[in-house]
């Protein structure tokens, strides 16, 4: 059955918070949505940041952005939640 998870994106990929994880190991997307019961072939649309979006929000976004303004594309996106360490 399909549950809410948290994770941290981390890298290339979640890191987990499932019970059996426990925020120590990196997934893919595919993989993350799998440890939150679900199994479909679109992971990033329903894998959602802290203000409710889809991660695939912001791949759509950045599709069309001009190089010159991504990092306030994501910004915008994402939310103030973005770490500009991170980001970068």
């Amino acid at each position: 059955s399909r549950r809410e998870l948290l994770g941290i994106i981390k890298d290339y990929g979640y890191l987990c918070g499932c019970s059996i994880c426990n925020f120590s190991k990196i997934l893919s997307a595919h993989e993350f949505e799998i440890h939150a019961g679900g199994k479909s072939r679109h992971p990033n649309n329903h894998i959602y940041l802290e203000n409710g979006k889809p991660i695939y929000s912001i791949i759509q976004e950045l599709r069309t952005a001009p190089l010159s303004i991504v990092d306030e594309v994501i910004k915008d996106v994402a939310g103030l939640s973005v770490n500009d360490v991170t980001l970068q």
